[in-house]
């Protein structure tokens, strides 16, 4: 019985672990952003779009590339503000466009990092922590 039960503890931290490595934006659409940003205007947040999940996900990710040594802090520095920048007008499109993909919506500096890690998309690309978008034929 101790044996079940260790194995079944063992295996759930497994899927655990998986979860934590797997790519969130790899799966967000323009209708997981409308469904958070209609909940914070339902509940009468006041909150900066900044702060909505998917572009803080995105936020981090550009971080981790750069920690990661895929870009300078100049180029880090011009995919957040590209990001900041442009969280108004990738609310708008995505309201219109449903069933797109999120990361479909970003500003194309922003675009560019996440998927090569470079500005230039015609150099060789590196595996970065979106790749997966990259491979499938982006």
């Amino acid at each position: 019985m101790k044996y079940r039960v260790w194995l079944f503890v063992m295996f759930m931290a497994v899927e655990v672990r998986a979860e934590a490595f797997s790519n969130p934006l790899n799966r967000a659409t323009c209708l997981t952003l409308n469904r958070e940003v209609n909940s914070y205007i339902r509940r009468g947040i006041d909150q900066p779009l900044a702060e909505v999940t998917v572009f803080r996900q995105t936020r981090s990710l550009l971080i981790e590339g750069f920690e990661a040594g895929q870009y300078s802090i100049d180029q880090l520095a011009a995919g957040l503000y590209a990001l900041s920048q442009g969280a108004q007008k990738v609310v708008k499109n995505c309201q219109r466009k449903r069933s797109r993909k999120f990361v479909d919506m970003l500003p194309e500096p922003v675009k560019t990092l996440l998927l090569t890690g470079r500005p230039d998309t015609t150099d060789s690309r590196r595996p970065t922590a979106f790749q997966g978008l990259a491979d499938k034929g982006r």
